[in-house]
C-alpha cells in the first residue's frame, strides 16, 4: 500500500477493505466517509470483448480536475480481478506517485 501525505492534510492512498481498521485508528472514523472513487469497473457489453471488463478512470478527472484522468483502461481483462489490479497500478503511478 502507498500512502501519499501533501501539505493541507490531504492523504493520498488506494483503499484496501483488508487495511480499513488501520487506516481508522491512524486517521480517525472520519478518513473512510471522506473516500473517492477514482473509477467505474464496467463491462464491455458488445463485441468479441464482451464480459470482459475494463476501468474508467473519469471519476479520477473528476476529483483532480486534471483531464488526463479521462480515460479508459484498455484492453479489457477477462477477470475483474485483473482489471482492478491494472486500476491500482494506474493510480500508483500517475496519482499518488504524481
Amino acid at each position: 500500500m502507498r500512502l501519499k501525505f501533501e501539505k493541507g492534510g490531504r492523504v493520498k492512498a488506494v483503499w484496501d477493505d483488508k487495511l480499513a481498521l488501520v487506516y481508522e485508528r491512524a486517521f480517525g472514523k472520519e478518513f473512510a466517509s471522506r473516500r473517492r472513487r477514482a473509477s467505474l469497473i464496467l463491462t464491455v457489453e458488445e463485441g468479441p470483448s464482451a464480459g470482459c471488463f475494463y476501468a474508467d478512470m473519469s471519476h479520477l478527472a473528476d476529483i483532480t480536475g486534471e483531464e488526463e484522468h479521462r480515460v479508459c483502461l484498455w484492453p479489457p481483462c477477462r477477470l475483474e480481478s485483473e482489471c482492478k489490479a491494472a486500476e491500482v497500478a494506474y493510480i500508483n503511478a500517475r496519482f499518488i506517485e504524481k
